[in-house]
């Protein structure tokens, strides 16, 4: 967020029954050190790159991103995880953006267009994108009207699976 200055990234993972024998390193090589992020991603990177529907959203004090893989663990009598099947995924991105005229996001809610949307932190060295395809509904929008502050809006993209791309959402570091 705009107050804190930094980008957090939390992740949960879970594994499955080791197999009978362990990888080696020609099957499964370390990463080189090229491989590793070196610089840290900074809110401020992310000057005017959350597009929605191919226009940039300029004044954005906050973005919140939680994509949620939906799985069916099974254990079947076993201490590890015997089985853990992909059952889709929830994508959400919340957005804070200052209140204006355009876009105008309660009439692309209450008709629910889809749009695409994707956001990215550019520094001198790395890009890092999330892009949810062209699929996306808004989930909701919520208008902070106070009086003595600067009108805001939290809006929230639903992602949808996107049949032209044959994905949902992709994420891209280079």
């Amino acid at each position: 967020s705009a107050e804190t200055g930094i980008s957090l990234l939390n992740m949960s993972l879970r594994f499955q029954q080791k197999q009978s024998v362990d990888p080696t390193s020609t099957v499964f090589p370390a990463p080189a050190d090229t491989a590793f992020p070196i610089d840290p991603m900074l809110y401020f990177q992310s000057n005017s790159t959350l597009l929605v529907g191919g226009s940039s959203l300029g004044f954005c004090s906050g973005i919140n991103v939680n994509v949620t893989n939906t799985m069916d663990a099974h254990y079947y009598g076993s201490p590890v995880l015997t089985l853990d099947r992909w059952r889709g995924r929830h994508a959400k991105l919340d957005a804070d953006v200052l209140y204006t005229a355009t876009p105008d996001f309660r009439s692309t809610y209450q008709a629910l267009t889809t749009q695409a949307v994707s956001f990215a932190w550019t520094n001198t060295t790395h890009t890092v994108t999330l892009g949810f395809n062209g699929q996306n509904i808004i989930d909701s929008v919520d208008d902070d009207l106070q009086p003595g502050k600067v009108y805001s809006q939290k809006v929230s993209f639903e992602n949808q699976w996107d049949p032209a791309a044959s994905e949902d959402l992709h994420f891209t570091f280079a």
